[in-house]
């Protein structure tokens, strides 16, 4: 009698661990940003002293051995968390999807390779622990990820209200710098956009290590990074442009339906994950109301577990930021931590586009890079 209470106490503990309660887990979403990577080539500005930097040997814009770490650490956290539950890895128990771009790609690979160390009989290399799980990439008419930057509706709904009295009051703590930061830099700002650009740069150069000119001190990094979040604000800034942010949303939300209701294709389908940019996990937690002011750091993980609790499904959703701790709850505002599916999709109705086509993606227009 001794033991066995002993083994109930181990199982509790371990599955206060895991922070999980897998016998009620029915699926996992997990959107997450790429790791440390270089500098995008189109990030640097005309005066900028380490614009020639070539950032050997990754390449302009690449995944760092940092950032592969940190990847490779998501994918053990989430094994950790969900291993148990999803099992050994089969072709029909995931669906990676990534972003265009080449650390999105590397970062899912590295992801997949910490969620999924072969399992005999799919050892097939004994001095490699790893092995090769396919995933496929989103084009710029793919909506499933949301890219912000990719709907010209959107686009253009965001250039109306910069133009208005809001947007402009929005700019107002920015624009007394303007004239200083055009003089240091050689460009020509004239919004949000570009200061989150430049915030960028600026932030890659420091963690490579590179001198940054003195004439940043004034307004880095605490105002361009406060310019960079009110950058996430400006792109959920009205119910209309925040819907056209959530086609990410919709396709959990349609994926978790079909898992319900048992046509979901395979049905044996039990983690879904999405390997995108600071900008995707921003713009979900946007989607979610449950933003805060932040920049998502390098590998910032938000997951969706739908459970089926007393006969009722519903999702809990987390949010892991590698700051040393568990992933933290996130509570859709008006329901519990546990929502039931209904009430989710009812809280969040307005920021869940009604098809993929509301976008004209034959026209979107870029802001040039992807954090």
């Amino acid at each position: 009698m001794f033991g066995l209470f002993l083994f109930l106490i181990f199982v509790q503990q371990s599955q206060i661990v895991r922070g999980i309660e897998s016998d009620t887990l029915e699926m996992v979403f997990a959107l997450f940003r790429h790791g440390h990577r270089a500098n995008e080539v189109l990030a640097v500005y005309p005066k900028d002293p380490h614009k020639n930097f070539d950032y050997a040997p990754y390449g302009w814009g690449q995944l760092t051995n940092e950032g592969k770490m940190r990847e490779y650490d998501l994918g053990k956290i989430l094994h950790e968390r969900y291993g148990h539950f999803v099992g050994m890895y089969t072709p029909d128990v995931v669906e990676p999807l990534s972003t265009n771009v080449n650390r999105t790609k590397m970062s899912l690979e590295l992801v997949l390779a910490g969620l999924f160390p072969p399992e005999a009989p799919l050892i097939w290399n004994q001095e490699l622990n790893w092995q090769p799980i396919p995933y496929n990439y989103l084009t710029d008419t793919d909506n499933r990820m949301g890219i912000p930057t990719k709907c010209a509706k959107r686009s253009h709904l965001i250039a109306e209200y910069e133009q208005s009295a809001e947007g402009q009051r929005d700019l107002r703590p920015y624009k007394k710098w303007f004239d200083y930061i055009n003089k240091n830099t050689g460009l020509h700002v004239n919004g949000l956009t570009d200061l989150y650009l430049l915030y960028f740069c600026l932030s890659v150069e420091e963690e490579w290590d590179l001198t940054l000119p003195d004439w940043v001190k004034p307004v880095y990094p605490e105002l361009l990074k406060e310019a960079a979040i009110d950058q996430y604000l400006l792109w959920a800034r009205t119910p209309e442009i925040t819907k056209l942010g959530g086609f990410n949303l919709k396709t959990i939300v349609d994926a978790a339906k079909q898992k319900i209701e048992g046509t979901l294709n395979p049905l044996e389908r039990k983690v879904m994950l999405f390997s995108a940019h600071e900008i995707n996990v921003a713009g979900m937690l946007n989607s979610l109301k449950t933003f805060y002011r932040h920049v998502p750091p390098y590998g910032a993980c938000i997951m969706f577990e739908l459970h089926k609790i007393d006969d009722q499904y519903g999702f809990k959703l987390f949010y892991e930021t590698h700051n040393g701790q568990p992933p933290s709850e996130l509570t859709i505002p008006g329901c519990n931590h546990f929502c039931p599916i209904d009430q989710f999709i009812e809280l969040l109705q307005d920021h869940i586009p009604e098809n993929y086509d509301m976008c004209e993606n034959e026209s979107y227009t870029s802001i040039g890079f992807l954090g």
